[in-house]
């Protein structure tokens, strides 16, 4: 009787198991295409009782296929991803300022102003070629504060989004120390955190698209969060992250405690990936080094067709007056220049003529203001068409290159997603193989449990008669 009982005993372990392994390889089934879901495995041991074996089997765990390098390297690979991605898309917003592949381009404007000074070395005394030199002369002056005020303005849109984006670091970061005291809590109770750790996954992958990130595990599956060289998540405390501008009006990144008055650390130059990095090397190195040439080639021209200018004299006799206002150094040029008042409003005013001689059919100072075209004046040695070639080619450069980064990074990431698949990842035909096997042992072990009650009930009959 104690052997048959044991034998029920048995029999009643083995369906539980069998059972539990279904339920682990059905979660895995269902979950196959659940973002940076890990695999479980049900974890079986023989069953033992002191020192004696009884050949039963029962459920020790559950054990997730995490692999740790794995996953930090998917992290870093998403990171360097989601920088690429977001400097590509600000550099063409930069290509697209300038918007030479069209001819409404400011490389067009450029043309035009030149050849408007060639129509008045032919006909110097046509009030309407007078005209359409002041109004290209005004364009060129508009459409450099156009491209200037657009670039300034994606600079404070992005210390905007670098503000916003800081934002959701934190809230992340403060996400992911609740599920850290949530997943002690439940290690510590004995119970399962799979759950709760694939959730913060998920969190730590949206971190990681916003800055770069370091983990380490503690003894109880929880993890601490470095960024940016210091520590943001530490259990279930947390660092703020917090975004100003320094003395020269760059971004500057700060670290503090939460809820700290403290000045913090910081630090911006140990942020080498995710947006925040991406958005500061846009803003603070790329469009300001283009608006920077920039504001240098439009001073350049400026003055050079200032000096020509004021060289000459208008229909009145008079010379010495400016064509253009652009203020006395190239800081801020593009944003500054303006027609001159000189000129404005008054074409007979425009210097055709190199002295009062001349007039009111010389147009010898009006060739001269061509010839700037061909002239050395931008950058001490570039003619204006080539100092714009060079600013507008630079930013092609600038944008094949991190289109061609975004290609890489885009292959890095699914290397490192493939391995981590590889690792952690859903194999249904692995799965399938698992179910068919905990069935067969379900069924098996449902054989034996019939057999003994078959015995029982045999054994009772014969008892009582």
């Amino acid at each position: 009787m104690a052997g048959l009982s044991g034998l029920l005993n048995m029999a009643r372990d083995a369906l539980a198991a069998q059972s539990y392994g279904l339920n682990v390889t059905s979660q895995n089934i269902t979950n196959a295409n659940t973002p940076l879901y890990v695999r479980r495995e049900a974890v079986l041991q023989t069953q033992a009782l002191g020192t004696e074996t009884t050949g039963g089997v029962q459920v020790q765990g559950l054990r997730r296929a995490a692999d740790s390098y794995a996953d930090r390297s998917f992290l870093t690979a998403t990171s360097m991803q989601s920088a690429a991605k977001e400097y590509d898309s600000q550099l063409s917003s930069v290509e697209t300022v300038f918007n030479d592949s069209s001819a409404t381009g400011f490389g067009s404007t450029l043309d035009q102003l030149f050849a408007t000074f060639q129509q008045l070395s032919a006909r110097p005394s046509d009030p309407t070629v007078r005209q359409s030199v002041l109004n290209a002369a005004d364009v060129f002056a508009s459409r450099a504060n156009q491209v200037s005020d657009t670039m300034a303005t994606q600079r404070t849109d992005l210390f905007d989004k670098a503000t916003e984006l800081v934002s959701q670091a934190n809230q992340r970061a403060q996400e992911i120390a609740k599920l850290n005291q949530q997943i002690v809590s439940a290690r510590q109770a004995g119970g399962d955190a799979s759950d709760l750790i694939d959730q913060r996954n998920l969190k730590l992958l949206d971190l990681a698209q916003i800055v770069d990130i370091r983990t380490v595990s503690g003894a109880y599956d929880d993890i601490m969060v470095q960024a940016g060289g210091t520590t943001l998540v530490e259990g279930s405390n947390t660092q703020q992250l917090g975004v100003e501008l320094d003395a020269s009006g760059n971004i500057a990144y700060i670290a503090h405690r939460a809820g700290s008055a403290d000045a913090g650390a910081d630090i911006t130059s140990t942020i080498s990936g995710g947006q925040l990095f991406a958005v500061k090397q846009a803003r603070d190195v790329d469009i300001l080094d283009v608006s920077n040439r920039f504001d240098k080639f439009v001073f350049d021209v400026a003055t050079a067709l200032n000096a020509s200018h004021t060289a000459g004299v208008g229909l009145d006799g008079q010379g010495g007056r400016n064509i253009f206002d652009v203020g006395a150094t190239a800081d801020g040029a593009g944003r500054a220049i303006v027609l001159s008042g000189d000129v404005a409003g008054h074409p007979e005013f425009i210097a055709a003529a190199s002295n009062a001689g001349e007039l009111p059919g010389g147009s010898s100072n009006a060739v001269i203001l061509g010839n700037v075209a061909s002239m050395p004046v931008v950058f001490e040695n570039r003619t204006p068409a080539q100092a714009y070639g060079d600013i507008v080619g630079d930013i092609g450069s600038r944008r094949a290159a991190s289109k061609s980064d975004v290609d890489l990074r885009a292959g890095m990431l699914q290397q490192s997603k493939s391995a981590r698949e590889s690792a952690s990842g859903v194999s249904l035909d692995e799965e399938m193989v698992n179910l068919q096997k905990y069935q067969r042992a379900y069924q098996a072990t449902g054989k034996v449990l019939a057999t003994v009650d078959e015995l029982l009930a045999g054994l009772i009959q014969k008892v009582g008669a």
